[in-house]
C-alpha cells in the first residue's frame, strides 16, 4: 500500500494536466511547483523507483518496513521507512506521506484550486 500511495501522490500532476476544467496556465504552474518541491521530489523518487525497478536521481531509496512495540500502551505500530540518497538518513514513510499531502494542499490552494 505504501508504494501505491507514493505512485498516486506523484501522479496528481498528471491528472492535473488532463483536467479539462483547469486553465492551461494554471496547470503548467501547478506542475512546475510540483517539480520544484523538495518533498515531492522524494515522492517522485519513490514512485519512479518502484515503477521502473530502480532509482532515478538518488533522492530516496529503499522503502522498508519497521515495527515498534509500545509495551506500556500495548500497541504495535508498523511503518515503512526510506533512506534518503546521499546522506543515508532514514525517514518515516508515514511522515513523508503527511508532508506530501500538505504540500499538494499548499500548491493547489496557492492556485485557487480545491484541495
Amino acid at each position: 500500500m505504501t508504494w501505491a500511495f507514493f505512485q498516486n501522490c506523484w501522479h496528481i500532476k498528471d491528472w492535473m494536466s488532463n483536467d479539462p476544467v483547469v486553465p492551461e496556465p494554471t496547470k503548467l504552474a501547478v506542475i512546475k511547483d510540483a517539480h520544484e518541491s523538495p518533498v515531492l521530489k522524494l515522492c517522485q523518487e519513490l514512485c519512479n523507483g518502484t515503477k521502473h525497478l530502480g532509482e532515478r536521481s538518488g533522492e530516496a531509496k529503499h522503502l522498508f518496513t519497521a515495527m515498534t512495540l509500545d509495551r506500556e500502551k500495548g500497541v504495535l505500530e508498523m511503518d515503512c521507512s526510506y533512506e534518503e540518497g546521499g546522506s543515508g538518513a532514514v525517514g518515516s514513510a508515514k511522515e513523508l506521506a503527511r508532508r506530501c499531502l500538505e504540500e499538494w494542499r499548499r500548491i493547489l490552494k496557492s492556485h485557487c484550486l480545491p484541495a
